[in-house]
């Protein structure tokens, strides 16, 4: 007779602080079609590049400060919208503008925080600078 494997009955109980709330409860991602899971993850990227090329250029001729700051407070709420988002599709526009904003807020506020230092606090500051920056996704 051929093996089977048994079946777990289980059920998570939401009312424990040990529960994980996560997306899938969140935004209903139980059946929803892979390329709706795929857009939440490319779009960070497709942000990205769609403002990778005229943001820094614009930085340069307009000045960083403002691009920097700008897109640090904008990916701040971006946050907030992400933890309060009730659908799949606000999600996934607010992946794309938190991967624009991330020309300025990494691009151009690299840039800009290398201008105040002299060479030798450069490589320490950009290497640092890198590593907090993905060490925090």
């Amino acid at each position: 007779m051929g093996e089977t494997t048994p079946q777990i009955d289980f059920d998570i109980d939401y009312s424990t602080n040990l529960s994980l709330h996560n997306w899938v409860q969140q935004l209903n991602l139980w059946c929803v079609p892979s390329f709706k899971l795929g857009l939440l993850g490319s779009m960070y990227f497709a942000g990205w590049a769609f403002t990778v090329i005229w943001v820094p250029l614009l930085a340069d001729k307009v000045g960083r400060k403002w691009w920097f700051t700008g897109s640090v407070i904008i990916v701040f709420f971006t946050m907030i919208g992400f933890i309060l988002s009730p659908s799949l599709l606000i999600s996934i526009i607010l992946m794309f503008v938190a991967g624009a904003m991330n020309s300025g807020r990494v691009m151009v506020g690299f840039v800009y925080g290398q201008e105040f230092l002299v060479p030798y606090w450069q490589v320490i500051f950009g290497t640092a600078f890198h590593f907090i920056d993905n060490s925090t996704c």
